[in-house]
């Protein structure tokens, strides 16, 4: 007769061993990823601090802006702020000259876009 008391023990164990080593070599494949994720908490941070809201009817009203405002923020969040500049630049320039075209009926002007809409 097999001690039932012994093999419950021996599955506990066994699952112990099983999740300590699956955690040593989960912890050690995200370990160089730890200060992209610390930074990640710390700039969504800042974007709760200064209150940045999503524009939703900007969003819903120019197909394809939320692709490139999503672009932008994670470019933000992952550490490349160099990367969102311009994707941000875009955006408002979406935003303009959907705004250009509603208000003279007009194609905005091509040549140097944004600041001849800025303008």
């Amino acid at each position: 007769m097999i001690n039932r008391e012994q093999s419950n023990l021996d599955a506990l164990v066994g699952s112990f061993i099983a999740g300590f080593l699956g955690y040593q070599a989960g912890s050690r494949k995200f370990a160089g990823w730890e200060p992209i994720i610390k930074n990640y908490d710390t700039r969504m941070s800042h974007l709760a601090y200064f209150k940045v809201i999503r524009p939703v009817s900007f969003l819903a009203t120019i197909t394809n802006a939320e692709i490139i405002y999503r672009q932008a923020i994670l470019s933000y969040l992952f550490g490349l702020p160099d990367a969102s500049i311009p994707t941000s630049l875009r955006c408002l320039e979406m935003g303009l000259a959907y705004r250009y075209t509603q208000e003279t009926g007009q194609a905005p002007p091509r040549r140097d876009r944004l600041y001849n809409l800025i303008q």
